[in-house]
């Protein structure tokens, strides 16, 4: 606002009141100054700015418009101006505070129509307080005071728009005006919703309904053949004519009546059916596209790439675009590191049905034999591995954090995108420009689609293996995208994450490995399987001492189930021992050394190693040995238990058995005095035999 210059009396005015309202910029209203300095008329500065000074202009300099606008102090003005202030309360509400039933906001239009009322308002209420308090010092009556405030507010409008350019909306009449004031000031404070009018939203005034959009939804989406909107007004129109009946869907047979409904135009009945709101519900029945479906109305996630190889894993099939025989295309299944981008296995065969199950195993050998841990996370689509989710896929089991599995979302899966590259990119293999490429008929691009009149041109099985695993092979030796100089295949192996944990064997052996059941354990400790020697161990050691003879006590000489995986190279990647069903042991390949001395000299200290835990091994055993036999101690058994029942059978000419005699001997007659007694006279040695 103007106002008085204490330095000289003047009245000025500050170039922020000036601009941007009537000079666009501070040079522009610099330049308009500067061509009136050496005329007698036109704007003029009387102080520079700079300094901590405002730059000060001299309001009777301005233009008349521009005084009119920014009003003149000096004249008497309205007494709401000595009153009116934006109500930054009011400012809060409108713009923020204030939702509708749905959640929605004020438009523009209607928060300044509302915070100005509002504002005005605050102004009557205070202009109404300092006039009955001067009345009351006055001795005078209060009566008539609200309709002296309406006359002064009715009066405010143009003095209103002309000094701040706002337009109030609060009625002229005094009933009216005493009605929004009461409705306005309450007890509890300023209710700054009373001012909203309740025509916004109000959906009592529609025309079309919730009832009439269900219906009108049903007819669009409902039907058996997929009608457009404009079959739908004809449909709605004849219905309300009466030439057709809608039967509602449910169950009950019933039709829709007519008369229940209003009669709407095409425009109308177009637009509804064309809203957000409808057709992300029709285009969800109507759609046979679930690809387009999605990428039309789902949300998606914004994801940061991993930065470490190994956090995440991305697998899918692909039919590479090249025929080996008439409508036969290879099938292969691969998978991608995230962060490398590299391609860490891959399988391949003329069915799509095996391929799942070898890539599992594949995936496992690959990653066994280059000494890495298996990736923390999979992404991977359901089709094939929904019926895996309880067992090896289960969260922790193969991957050691989170297994997500989407259903037919390719959006959702990295190594989607990288097919596309393949496909089309000539550094990713260039798949397009091969002769034999067989482009799809129904592709958005035309460069992409199938040329008009394109024969078919074969390629040998063998050789399409060979030339996709060519691709493959390129691709993982062609230079990363972030880390320069170095290959896809680099980054893999370099920097695999630190958190990464080893392969939990037991979790998924028994459920994707191979299984020999009721194998023989030898009583020596040391088991021949798959023409390989292996000894008994617990996390990839061989085990020695009391941890040795607490597991042969379990499994020699029993049948035990061993659960396996081969590896790349034809030996064993592992084989874990069962029994009933239950993880005893893992079965360790034996470890060899050269019978010579001085060869095995030559092989290292590996050698030596091999040779001693062997020797602890075999030690442990014939310790134990040695234990249990000197714990051994020489008995006699006296007396033998009768094996027979009775001797009712004699073999003829068999001398009979002795028998012993039971019977008490005599009593002894008394010793003589001498000490010598008598001796009955024996028979001979045949008679004595004879007796028996």
């Amino acid at each position: 606002m103007p106002h008085i210059w204490e330095k000289t009396g003047a009245l000025v005015v500050t170039q922020e009141e000036l601009i941007p309202a009537w000079f666009p910029s501070y040079d522009a209203l610099r330049m308009a100054i500067k061509r009136c300095e050496e005329k007698n008329h036109g704007i003029k500065r009387v102080q520079k700015g700079g300094g901590g000074h405002p730059m000060l202009i001299a309001y009777d300099s301005l233009p008349a418009e521009i005084q009119t606008a920014l009003g003149d102090p000096r004249r008497p003005g309205h007494l709401l101006e000595l009153y009116y202030q934006t109500d930054p309360a009011a400012v809060r509400f409108y713009t923020t505070d204030f939702r509708f039933d749905d959640g929605g906001y004020l438009g523009q239009k209607h928060q300044d129509e509302y915070i100005v009322n509002a504002s005005v308002l605050q102004a009557a209420a205070r202009l109404k307080v300092a006039r009955e308090n001067e009345r009351r010092s006055k001795g005078g009556s209060l009566k008539g005071v609200m309709g002296t405030i309406c006359a002064d507010v009715a009066s405010f409008k143009p003095i209103l728009l002309q000094k701040f350019n706002e337009v109030h909306t609060l009625p002229d009449s005094e009933k009216r005006f005493k009605e929004a004031f009461r409705n306005f000031h309450t007890e509890a404070g300023p209710d700054y919703k009373s001012l909203i009018s309740g025509k916004l939203r109000n959906s009592n005034r529609r025309l079309v309904t919730d009832d009439v959009v269900a219906m009108l939804n049903d007819l669009f989406a409902g039907q058996q053949h997929k009608p457009t909107r404009t079959e739908v007004s004809r449909c709605f129109d004849a219905f309300l004519s009466g030439y057709t009946e809608v039967v509602k869907s449910d169950g009950s047979g019933e039709c829709y009546d007519p008369k229940d409904f209003r009669k709407l135009s095409d425009a109308t009945i177009i637009n509804y059916l064309g809203a957000w709101e409808h057709t992300i519900g029709t285009h969800a029945v109507r759609s046979s596209d679930r690809q387009k479906l999605m990428g039309q109305f789902q949300p998606f996630h914004k994801l940061k790439r991993p930065a470490f190889a190994g956090s995440l894993l991305s697998i899918d099939d692909r039919q590479p675009p090249f025929l080996y025989e008439p409508k036969k295309r290879l099938w292969i299944y691969a998978g991608m590191d995230v962060a490398s981008d590299a391609i860490v296995t891959v399988v391949w065969d003329k069915t799509k049905e095996a391929l799942i199950m070898n890539f599992y195993r594949q995936l496992v050998r690959d990653h066994a034999m280059r000494g890495l841990c298996l990736p923390a996370e999979l992404e991977a689509e359901s089709s094939l591995n929904s019926s895996y989710t309880g067992t090896f896929l289960r969260p922790g089991a193969m991957f050691s954090e989170n297994v997500h599995i989407a259903a037919n979302n390719a959006r959702a899966k990295w190594i989607e995108r990288r097919w596309g590259m393949f496909r089309y990119d000539d550094s990713a293999g260039g798949e397009k420009a091969h002769p034999a490429f067989q482009g799809r008929p129904h592709a958005r691009r035309e460069d992409q689609q199938m040329a008009p009149g394109a024969k078919e041109n074969y390629i040998p099985y063998d050789q399409l293996v060979h030339d996709t695993l060519r691709r493959i092979e390129d691709w993982n030796n062609s230079p990363h995208d972030t880390h320069k100089g170095k290959t896809r295949w680099d980054v893999y192996l370099e920097n695999q994450h630190p958190g990464l944990k080893p392969i939990n064997w037991p979790a998924i052996l028994p459920h994707m490995g191979y299984c020999a059941r009721r194998i023989a354990m030898p009583l020596n400790g040391i088991l021949e399987f798959q023409k390989q020697s292996f000894l008994l161990g617990r996390d990839g050691q061989v085990a020695t001492g009391d941890s040795l003879i607490h597991l042969m006590k379990q499994v020699a000489g029993e049948y035990i189930d061993i659960y396996y995986l081969d590896g790349n190279d034809g030996k064993m990647a592992k084989a874990l021992i069962y029994q009933n069903d239950c993880l005893i042991c893992e079965a360790v390949p034996q470890p060899e050394y050269n019978r010579s001395t001085l060869e095995r000299r030559a092989d290292g200290p590996q050698a030596e190693a091999a040779r001693a835990l062997m020797s602890a091994y075999e030690n442990t055993v014939i310790a134990y040995q040695r234990q249990r036999k000197a714990s051994i101690n020489d008995v006699i058994v006296i007396g033998e238990r009768e094996k027979t029942l009775n001797r009712k059978f004699v073999m003829p000419g068999l001398t009979p058995r002795y028998v012993p005699d039971d019977t008490p001997a005599p009593a002894l007659d008394d010793v003589p005095e001498d000490g010598w007694m008598p001796v009955a006279p024996q028979p001979s040695g045949g008679d004595y035999l004879r007796d028996f």
